[in-house]
């Protein structure tokens, strides 16, 4: 299901992707209003929902598909690569983020892989892995990915959750979290999470 209030743009897409026999576009919302009735009405695998709608947004909708139980696959398409947006939507439950310039190889592939069972599919040209390396890093010789973890961990998220988001075996995870906690001079997640909150992380 296309979710995208430009007509001419959703007529674009659904043109595109039907150009793939192994995919059909059961329904063509344009008002945000009608999005979760629409969900429930045509039960779509996927629903591709733009960033910006007026009236409720695409995070609004996220919101209101986790308060109404309401499970379907949702990546997200925006005209904005902003790495906090794209962390909330993550934290929302969206499968995948791309911009409205993606390529339209990458955009199907992704749709193939958000069926197959991946849980996040980041547009290749997005940045959203890279932290800044700042003070802390440095003093403690952390890495980006160490940091990314670190972030992930504050978060409540578990060993397979961050090998998921980060595409990494479970075992790399891991051996990072180990690496970890030598170079902060700790033992566990729990001494980890005092460190992160006596820290300000």
């Amino acid at each position: 299901m296309i979710a995208d209030d430009h007509k001419l743009f959703s007529d674009g897409l659904k043109m595109i992707l039907s150009a793939d026999h192994s995919i059909e576009i059961v329904a063509q919302i344009h008002h945000s209003k009608d999005i979760l009735s629409a969900i429930q009405q045509y039960i779509p695998h996927l629903v591709i929902l733009d960033f910006n709608m007026p009236h409720f947004s695409g995070l609004e909708i996220m919101k209101l598909l986790s308060e109404n139980t309401i499970l379907v696959n949702v990546l997200v398409l925006s005209s904005y690569a902003d790495e906090q947006q794209i962390d909330k939507f993550r934290q929302f439950g969206a499968k995948g983020y791309f911009h409205k310039t993606v390529e339209s190889a990458e955009l199907i592939e992704a749709i193939k892989r958000i069926y197959r069972g991946e849980t996040w599919i980041v547009q290749k040209s997005i940045k959203v892995e890279g932290v800044e390396e700042d003070s802390f890093m440095k003093m403690f010789k952390l890495t980006n990915r160490e940091m990314k973890i670190i972030q992930l961990i504050k978060h409540g998220k578990s060993s397979a959750d961050i090998a998921n988001d980060l595409f990494l075996s479970n075992h790399t995870v891991n051996t990072h979290k180990r690496n970890i906690y030598l170079k902060l001079s700790i033992n566990n997640e729990r001494e980890l999470l005092k460190f992160i909150k006596d820290n300000g992380m």
